[in-house]
Formats: structure tokens, C-alpha cells, sequence
């Protein structure tokens, strides 16, 4: 898999010939798995004790915002699971350039039909529109676990 995610947390044996295990991937996997407001809160209290682990954990979870890193095809993929109210929901109250690159994965005519049903919905909670964002950002990266979904390579001058 691209973009140095995934992989179950494990490295290549080191020298001793054991297998080392990437300590900031296993946490974040098990961050993954948690309800939001309980990983919110022990990834502040991390970074309270130790911003540097905080960091590295945080790169290697995926967040809603990761989904701007997957190829045109994956993105595309991880949309067809979710019925455009949804979709509509989860791109409410972000920046239109966010937005618009991830409805041009979309053809035409969902990508409309998806914009008027932001412009229609009502008031809607910040915690459900959280919720459904954790629900997409999940399929993607049980897509990527799967092999199914791949991140865009990033160019070495923009790796950490």
C-alpha cells in the first residue's frame, strides 16, 4: 500500500531477526476503532504528555480530510456506499474548494443533485454531521485495509 499507511502496524525484522511493530500505526488502529468523542480526548491527553507521539499517532490515523488523498477511482468507491443526503451532510460547513475536488469524483449529475441537497437540508447538529464524516472516513480506510482503495504517492518533498 502507498503513502505509508496501513500494513497492520508490523515492520520488517530488524537485525536481531524479531519482528518490530510500529507502535504510533497499532494505536492509531486501535484510535480508529473508538468513538469519536473518547479518541478525541486521549489523543489531547497524549499531546498534553507527549506532543511528538500525539504527532506521529495522528499521521497515520485517517480522518475525513484524508479523503483528498485517495486516487479519483477510490474516492470514488468509498462514495458509492453512501446515499447522496449523506454525502450532502458530511461536506456541510467545509470549504467549497474541499467540497468541489470531492464532488468532481462524482458524475455530473449526482455531484448537482448533492449540492442541492446541501442548499435544501435544514439546521443540522455538528455531532451528526461529525458522525456521518467518521462513517466515510471509515469505509475509506477499511477500503485501504482491504487493498480495495489507494492513497495518491506524495512526492518525497512533502513526506514527514
Amino acid at each position: 500500500m502507498s503513502g505509508g499507511r496501513g500494513g497492520g502496524g508490523r515492520k520488517p525484522p530488524d537485525e536481531s531477526g524479531g519482528v518490530r511493530i510500529d507502535g504510533a500505526r497499532a494505536v492509531a488502529e486501535m484510535l480508529d476503532a473508538m468513538e469519536p468523542a473518547a479518541r478525541e480526548k486521549l489523543i489531547a491527553d497524549l499531546a498534553r504528555r507527549d506532543p511528538a507521539v500525539a504527532a506521529k499517532v495522528s499521521q497515520k490515523m485517517f480522518l475525513f480530510s484524508d479523503l483528498l488523498r485517495l486516487d479519483a477511482q477510490s474516492l470514488t468507491r468509498v462514495l458509492r456506499e453512501f446515499p447522496n443526503e449523506k454525502i450532502a451532510l458530511s461536506l456541510r460547513d467545509l470549504p467549497s474548494e474541499f467540497a468541489d475536488r470531492i464532488l468532481a469524483a462524482l458524475p455530473t449529475r449526482a455531484a448537482d443533485t448533492i449540492r442541492a441537497e446541501m442548499t435544501e437540508q435544514g439546521p443540522q447538529l455538528v455531532a451528526r454531521i461529525r458522525q456521518v464524516q467518521e462513517e466515510i472516513a471509515g469505509v475509506a480506510h477499511r477500503l485501504l485495509r482491504q487493498g480495495e482503495a489507494k492513497v495518491l504517492e506524495v512526492p518525497d518533498t512533502e513526506k514527514k
